[in-house]
């Protein structure tokens, strides 16, 4: 789970291609399908600019995703899907990722 900077905490839905983030006001929680219905999010990051970010363990990928314009981008590692993404974590702005595989 992570929380922007608006405190809204986004989560990854482990198990389906979709991440979901809570209104911390209302309690209502909002899904966001990942365009890939294969997609398998493990975990996810944050940077500065709001932008999430996920490991996607299924099909050995990171993904990318702008709650503000809805878009999503993923790409796979050079290792291939046997690496298998696990954790993932930003610090100022750089991604750092682990490999379960």
């Amino acid at each position: 789970m992570v929380v922007n900077s608006q405190g809204i905490p986004f989560f990854v839905e482990f198990g389906s291609h979709k991440i979901g983030s809570i209104d911390p006001h209302t309690m209502e929680i909002r899904e966001y399908e990942l365009p890939n219905a294969e997609t398998r999010p493990r975990r996810i990051a944050i940077t500065s600019d709001d932008v999430l970010w996920y490991s996607d363990y299924a099909r050995g990928y990171l993904g990318r995703f702008d709650p503000a314009t809805g878009q999503a981008a993923s790409g796979p590692l050079r290792a291939g899907p046997s690496r298998k993404p696990y954790g993932i974590y930003a610090v100022r702005d750089v991604l750092w990722y682990s490999e379960a595989g």
